[in-house]
């Protein structure tokens, strides 16, 4: 660039250099436009190459957790051939939108080899037990009265006293006992599934929570504690208690509704008829102790007996149904008082009506003829009892 000052002393320079000089900024502003384009436009290539990568990995690691058996239309569109135009949208992470059929991910079962595998093991164990320790209490603490549990908390031996005192203020609290346990019977049984459901399929699902729940939460929960209600409960009191403290919000208001509806008074009363039958059973069972067998027996020539020389014919038959017995003493010959031992009449039908056996015959029968055990007359009826129950009459 050349110039020359004028004559005020400022720097003059040519029109010619000057219009170069402008080309020169413009083509200059042009390229540096061109180049932060450019930028731009692989800063823009970079970002969608990112993109496109990341969601090409999710629909990798989206395939190979699909399941192709339960979605083989899925399968199927990944075995196409390239030619075909696929369109697939994530929804999210657990759903997939490809030509416009929605695809949703199956939920995933853990193997045993997976940890979560033998925790849902153990929680599903554990809910087993809990709902078979709630339906047996139910049944086992529910069932026994207060008047009961009165008498034996004060005339009780000292085990069962100790076990009446600890479930009587349990008991009386009946209502909210009913309402707690329940309710942790249903919670229970109710979340079983949830946790199974992620370790099976639905069918042995159903199977494993139909037996589990039939053995192992009803059948012998119940028959445990119908039996053993009173010890199993006193064992079981504390965590009782916690169940009614923890489900207090619920069970408490639900308990005061059905005491303001049905009532607080849980006792076993008795109708005068029925006090009084109790009262002659337990009479009766009091004077066992100084009854004896002289007392009770009935004096032998009153006694329907056969003579072993008697044949079991028609006649004998029909003498035998009129008397109603179960069991017929025979004596021998004609002497009442030699008696060989009885028959049992049950057994009789073994033989065809048109036969008729001899009375000796059917004696050498041991499933037709027992011998007769023989007591003092002095012998108490709790040691006659005692014979009755070991099968020897």
């Amino acid at each position: 660039v050349s110039g020359k000052l004028d004559v005020r002393g400022k720097f003059f320079v040519p029109p010619a250099v000057e219009a170069a000089a402008a080309g020169s900024v413009g083509a200059l502003a042009i390229t540096i436009s061109v180049l932060f384009g450019i930028s731009l436009l692989m800063l823009d290539l970079s970002t969608l190459s990112r993109d496109l990568a990341l969601m090409k990995r999710n629909l990798t690691n989206l395939k190979r957790r699909l399941d192709a058996r339960q979605f083989p239309a899925l399968h199927c569109l990944y075995c196409r051939t390239m030619s075909d135009f696929i369109n697939c949208l994530i929804v999210s992470e657990e759903d997939l939108l490809c030509n416009g059929t929605e695809y949703h991910l199956a939920d995933h079962k853990a193997t045993p080899e997976d940890a979560l595998f033998w925790i849902y093991l153990g929680i599903y164990a554990l809910l087993v037990l809990g709902a078979g320790l709630m339906s047996g209490l139910t049944i086992g603490l529910l069932s026994l009265d207060l008047l009961s549990l009165k008498v034996l908390s004060d005339s009780g031996t000292g085990e069962t006293k100790r076990f009446a005192k600890r479930l009587f203020p349990i008991i009386r609290q009946h209502h909210w006992l009913l309402v707690t346990l329940l309710l942790g019977n249903a919670a229970c049984v109710e979340a079983m599934p949830i946790f199974l459901d992620r370790v099976s399929d639905p069918v042995t699902a159903v199977l494993v929570s139909v037996t589990a729940v039939l053995f192992f939460g009803e059948v012998i929960p119940q028959a445990l504690c119908t039996r053993y209600g009173l010890k199993i409960g006193y064992y079981c009191s504390p965590i009782v208690y916690v169940c009614m403290a923890v489900m207090s919000p619920i069970a408490f208001p639900i308990s005061k509704l059905l005491d303001c509806i049905l009532g607080t008074d849980h006792e076993t009363v008795f109708k005068r008829e029925e006090l009084k039958s109790l009262v002659t059973i337990i009479r009766g069972a009091l004077e066992l102790t100084s009854v004896t067998a002289g007392d009770a027996c009935t004096p032998i020539e009153k006694v329907f007996m056969l003579s072993d020389e008697l044949t079991l014919d028609s006649n004998t038959r029909q003498r035998i149904m009129q008397s109603a017995h179960s069991r017929v003493p025979v004596y021998h010959g004609e002497n009442r008082g030699d008696i060989r031992g009885h028959l049992l009449v049950k057994m009789l039908l073994l033989f065809e009506s048109p036969a008729s056996p001899s009375m000796q015959e059917l004696m050498t029968n041991r499933k037709c003829f027992r011998e007769m055990p023989f007591v003092k007359s002095s012998a108490q009826l709790y040691d006659l009892l005692r014979i009755f129950q070991l099968g020897k009459s």
